[in-house]
């Protein structure tokens, strides 16, 4: 594409007037450069991140002609700091914005430390890197107004982070995986249809229960076994077993 922007071709008044020529060779000139453009998702490689991108405006030359421009592979922006990041399960036909770098970024990219420039090449779309962008399209609750919300399009499942709260919302399900969960609050109010714990569970303090306890095992209060414990009676024999209802 190097040079197909140029006009060598001017008018009579571009001529005499040196601020029209010069305006005009910088516009040829800055034709060249490449800073900025929306782009569509071809492909994603998510272990090496770099995404494949065709971007949206296509090319025009001085001559009027529409050329596609060609793909471009890029890295794909994944905010991180301290070995902790954010990173998007991209698919072909997301939308996003294709960022050029300044200067040859190419030794950078292999090591990821201070480097000159490979080249003397500049403002280049493939050495600059890919930021996911839907731009339109969501669907925000009322309810999270004012709040960060890292959310499905379409609202079901989210996230909604505000002053004093933390919403979390599934359409289907919440895995926890953790090698110790702690869980401290004044209060936990639990609302379910069923629960099941399949634990071995320790509770320090009270438990008041408004209901029925059913259990296929025993239960032993302060050593005394409900199943095995035996009632003195009858001139001092013992009775029998509890009897089953």
């Amino acid at each position: 594409m190097q040079g197909e922007n140029i006009d060598v071709n001017y008018s009579f008044d571009e001529l005499v007037n040196p601020l029209l020529a010069w305006k005009k060779i910088f516009n040829n000139f800055s034709m060249e450069f490449e800073n900025m453009l929306p782009a569509i998702v071809q492909n994603y490689d998510r272990v090496n991140n770099i995404v494949s991108i065709q971007c949206a405006i296509s090319h025009t030359t001085v001559k009027g002609e529409v050329v596609d421009r060609v793909l471009i592979k890029v890295p794909c922006f994944n905010p991180c700091g301290s070995g902790v990041g954010i990173n998007f399960p991209l698919q072909k036909g997301d939308t996003g914005w294709v960022i050029a770098c300044d200067r040859d970024t190419s030794l950078f990219m292999k090591e990821l430390k201070k480097s000159q420039a490979n080249t003397a090449i500049f403002h280049k779309y493939h050495f600059g890197f890919f930021i996911p962008d839907k731009i339109k399209g969501f669907q925000i609750n009322e309810a999270d107004e004012g709040a960060l919300v890292i959310q499905t399009l379409d609202g079901t499942t989210k996230i909604s982070i505000k002053g004093g709260q933390i919403t979390l919302t599934s359409a289907n399900n919440i895995n926890l995986n953790a090698v110790n969960v702690d869980l401290n609050a004044t209060n936990v109010n639990l609302v379910s249809d069923a629960t099941t714990l399949t634990t071995t569970t320790t509770f320090n303090g009270n438990i008041t229960v408004n209901g029925a306890i059913t259990t296929t095992g025993d239960v032993v209060a302060n050593g005394i076994s409900l199943i095995q414990h035996k009632h003195t009676g009858n001139a001092g024999q013992p009775t029998s077993p509890p009897i089953q209802q």
